[in-house]
């Protein structure tokens, strides 16, 4: 019985070491705090639990109003209470832990000047009314930025003091963008390429039907040749000197010629009873 009784004390004791706030072995993932044009605040704390059981506790800078807590991954909620500084929430499994309030005391207004006082236990994304203009901060923020005309600050963490006034006249600073043509080049590209591809391959067909009916005549390496020899003899020579100058035979050479008269490449020129080809002019 005795040693049943330590040994109760012992789980005892090693529960109430595990079942702690916040601290060492579960850590903030983001804290976001957003604040609207009547001064109400939305905290938003992620939290990743590596140790479970335990109790979370994350201190409140006012009077949560509303307030709720449920895991990341499955939407279980757990259970939460306020007494007085601190939002407790018991977490019986490790993740991540949303824990969220509503306050509708956490600001104070003197004409236009509003004052935000907070005060948390790790660095805060603070995102003010749209249109706002930060006439205080402190502690200096981390780093400032816009989003769609809402300032969000970066804060360090602790006591946080922030006075602002929202103007309806304010254009907020935006990041100039710059749009990506890169894919309209692309097809742009891509269609004057197919485009031409199109073109030439329809006068490539045109050119073989014109041939096959006898409308085109289509030159070969030795009409080319017998070509290139009218021209080196002046663009104008007779049968026996293009033989010469070629070697083709006297009867393929005839047919050859009488071709390029027929498809205008060339033209017969009669002086007396000398017949000449000449390069025709086109």
């Amino acid at each position: 019985m005795k040693k049943f009784a330590i040994a109760l004390i012992i789980l005892i004791i090693i529960f109430a070491v595990q079942v702690t706030s916040i601290g060492f072995s579960n850590s903030y993932v983001e804290n976001n705090i957003y604040v609207d044009d009547a001064g109400d605040i939305i905290s938003i704390t992620i939290i990743n639990v590596t140790s479970a059981p335990s109790i979370i506790s994350i201190p409140t800078s006012s009077q949560p109003n509303a307030y709720f807590a449920y895991y990341v991954s499955n939407n279980q909620e757990m259970p939460i209470e306020y007494n007085g500084t601190y939002l407790n929430v018991l977490a019986n499994n490790t993740g991540l832990l949303n824990i969220t309030y509503l306050s509708l005391t956490a600001t104070s207004k003197n004409g236009s000047l509003w004052t935000l006082n907070l005060i948390e236990n790790c660095n805060s994304k603070i995102y003010l009314p749209q249109n706002s203009i930060t006439i205080y901060v402190n502690p200096s923020p981390i780093s400032v930025y816009y989003y769609s005309n809402t300032p969000v600050l970066l804060m360090p963490q602790g006591k946080i003091i922030i006075q602002y006034v929202i103007s309806t006249q304010l254009t907020a600073p935006t990041k100039k963008s710059y749009y990506n043509y890169t894919i309209y080049y692309v097809v742009i590209i891509a269609a004057i390429i197919l485009l031409s591809i199109f073109i030439i391959i329809k006068k490539l067909r045109n050119k073989k039907n014109k041939i096959e009916r006898g409308e085109e005549y289509y030159l070969d390496e030795r009409d080319r040749t017998i070509i290139n020899a009218i021209k080196k003899l002046g663009g104008t020579a007779t049968a026996n000197q293009i033989i010469n100058e070629t070697g083709i035979p006297k009867t393929p050479l005839y047919r050859r010629l009488s071709k390029l008269v027929q498809y205008g490449y060339i033209e017969e020129i009669i002086t007396g009873k000398t017949k000449a080809y000449k390069i025709k002019e086109k």
